[in-house]
């Protein structure tokens, strides 16, 4: 039971990541989606430099948190580690 919940699990987050591939490929190819790349109002350079830096370290310490054994242990006590490694697995089968 826990290996077939673990496989669904991976399955659903396989799908979530490709929907939101794809969407991705619409907003910068400006095709299907609603609002795309060049449908924002432009605004002055230093602001908008200031807001992608600030989101690119925040990304950047949430992955490096996320990447040491430490906080790997603390996670896998609330996720069992089956379903941790599941979406690599989900997504090496469907690929």
């Amino acid at each position: 039971m826990k290996r077939t919940l673990a496989f669904v699990y991976g399955l659903i987050s396989y799908l979530v990541f490709f929907v939101s591939f794809l969407y991705a490929i619409g907003f910068v190819g400006n095709i299907v989606v609603p609002k795309s790349i060049d449908s924002g109002r432009s605004g002055p350079l230093l602001p908008s430099l200031i807001v992608d830096a600030i989101l690119l370290g925040l990304f950047a310490i949430q992955h490096s948190v996320m990447a040491r054994p430490g906080f790997k242990r603390w996670w896998t006590r609330f996720i069992p580690e089956l379903s941790n490694a599941a979406p690599t697995f989900s997504s090496r089968a469907c690929c």
